[in-house]
């Protein structure tokens, strides 16, 4: 059997995240006017983009809210996440490039050894 590729999870290993995914989510929850805490966030942890937001809509008391609009508020989270991202150093925003490679489906092994000090 011949190795096909590797999954890394580098997120909480090398670099946390979390910091930056609560506050992207906190963001986007106060703008919407949804009550979000850290003890929602917690309920967060290893659950996807669309589950997250499912959990935080659960303290959700406006209109009905359509498939597109709950997908226009995920992508909303994740843009602000991405810009918060923007204030790692280069070496924590090097690991996430690493991390968003592999999760892309990317070839790793050019990016991994152009991340790689010498």
């Amino acid at each position: 059997m011949s190795l096909k590729g590797l999954i890394f999870d580098l997120d909480g290993v090398i670099v946390f995240t979390d910091q930056y995914h609560y506050k992207a989510w906190k963001q986007m929850s106060d703008k919407k006017g949804i009550y979000f805490d850290q003890e929602i966030n917690n309920r967060l942890r290893g659950v996807s983009r669309m589950d997250s937001l499912e959990i935080i809509l659960e303290r959700y008391e406006g209109p009905l809210l359509s498939d597109e609009d709950k997908q226009k508020m995920a992508e909303e989270k994740n843009e602000i996440y991405k810009k918060l991202l923007e204030q790692m150093t280069p070496d924590q925003r090097s690991a996430i490039l690493a991390k968003m490679t592999v999760t892309n489906s990317v070839d790793l092994t050019v990016k991994m050894d152009e991340q790689l000090p010498q």
